[in-house]
């Protein structure tokens, strides 16, 4: 993610007695965390995997990472 290192995460559980599958980016800067979160039932997260993938794929850091060896 411009240099920085990136994490995607999907999780299946159970919130509020609704089974639910999330898809997550996070991505960690020098000074900063975010977290990029798509969540669907689980009976219909393949209807919007795509999208969700779509939208993970579309968040940008706009700050670049410094050199691999000054990290």
């Amino acid at each position: 993610m411009n240099g920085w290192d990136a994490v995607e995460l999907s999780i299946k559980g159970d919130f509020q007695g609704r089974a639910l599958q999330w898809l997550s980016l996070g991505v960690i800067t020098k000074d900063q965390t975010y977290v990029v979160t798509c969540t669907a039932t689980e009976k219909t997260y393949a209807e919007v995997e795509k999208a969700f993938r779509t939208s993970l794929m579309s968040f940008n850091v706009d700050t670049p990472a410094p050199p691999a060896d000054a990290k």
